[in-house]
């Protein structure tokens, strides 16, 4: 049995050259390059202090955060397992 922390974003994206193929099945063991997280009143505190350190701790270069509600985009990039912001936008940027 695996030991593995799972977490699930609600969009994920892979650089081609790491996933030139979908694998079969459900599952994709592959880390991310990218994830998105969009977030409700329900799961931002989980995707912010829980979600947020597990992908970087296992290596997603890039976050984006979006809010609906706020109309909000935050843009994230990881430099040395720390996640940096590199853009936000919000109503009609």
């Amino acid at each position: 049995m695996r030991d593995i922390e799972v977490a699930v974003p609600d969009l994920a994206g892979w650089r081609r050259e790491r996933m030139p193929y979908l694998p079969k099945g459900n599952h994709i063991e592959v880390v991310p390059d990218w994830v998105c997280e969009i977030l409700s009143p329900s799961t931002a505190s989980k995707d912010l202090e829980v979600k947020m350190p597990l992908y970087a701790h296992y290596g997603v270069q890039h976050a984006w955060l979006i809010d609906p509600v706020e109309q909000t985009v935050e843009i994230y990039r990881l430099d040395d397992s720390t996640w940096v912001e590199s853009g936000f936008f919000s109503g009609t940027d």
